[in-house]
Formats: C-alpha cells, structure tokens, sequence
C-alpha cells in the first residue's frame, strides 16, 4: 500500500519539503544536505580559444579544424617548454600561445589555426629572427635542433 511521505531537504541552506509517494522504503530522518560542485578552472584548450576569437582574430568562427590544429600547436609549445628545460604549467602554455599569436609575421596574421600549424616551427624561427625567413632556412629543419632555440620565446 503507498502512502504519502513529507521529505525536508536542504539545499544551500535552504530548507524545502518535497511530497513522494512511497511503499515500504525507508528513508534517512536526517535532511539531505546538496552541495553544488565548485566551477571547475578553465582548460588550456578553452583559454587558447578565447585568446584565438578575442584578441587575435575577433568575429572568426571556430570549429573542428581549427579546434584540431589548436590542440596541435598546444601539444608543441609543450613540448617546446619541456625541451627548453622550463614546467609545461597550464599558465606558461597559454602565456606562451598568446605570446606566438601576437608575435606573428607579418604573413601569418591572417591565416587561420591550420595554416599556423603546419608552419609552427618556421613561424617561430622568424618570431626568433624578428619576424624574417633566415636565408638557410629549409622546411625539413629538423624540431631537435629547432626546439633547442625556443629559449628566446621565454
């Protein structure tokens, strides 16, 4: 047979009776106390796209190429701050993508994620070289004896 039960729960502090319909369960005669969960620190990926959308390029859209090549060019300025002996922290990562953003070549300032990318290593070599192609520069450089000179970027 179901009967009527009054339950009071306290949510943030405030008190609230819920009315269930219930058969032979046995409840707490303690209130339930909800906590809501503490708003978690914004991703290295979700600071990037604001940088990306906000600073760099605002009004451009964003999707999953350029969401693919911005987790790219993430994994690499890891992988430069790793090999240039510094701590590859969430704030050195985005500090350092927004710091190739805004010291991007001229010819680079309006392409797009993917372009940046696939161009990162001779990208930073100009940033290196403030802003021009050195003369021997060739695209099979290889990223040892590039990554050795990301020590400026810091």
């Amino acid at each position: 047979m179901a009967k009527a039960t009054t339950l009071e729960i306290d949510i943030d502090g405030k008190k609230t009776k819920a009315l269930f319909m219930t058969s032979n369960i046995q409840f707490p005669k303690e209130p339930l106390v909800l906590k809501q969960e503490e708003p978690t620190k914004p991703s290295i990926y979700s600071l990037c796209v604001d940088i990306w959308l906000k600073k760099i390029h605002p009004g451009w859209l964003f999707g999953g190429a350029p969401g693919k090549a911005l987790k790219s060019i993430i994994k690499k300025i890891t992988t430069v701050c790793q090999a240039a002996g510094y701590e590859a922290t969430d704030e050195a990562v985005v500090a350092l993508f927004e710091k190739f953003c805004v010291n991007l070549p001229d010819w680079f300032k309006d392409k797009d994620l993917q372009t940046l990318d696939q161009k990162f290593n001779e990208i930073v070599t100009q940033i290196q070289q403030g802003g021009k192609k050195p003369e021997d520069y060739h695209g099979r450089n290889s990223s040892a004896r590039m990554f050795s000179k990301y020590k400026d970027l810091f």
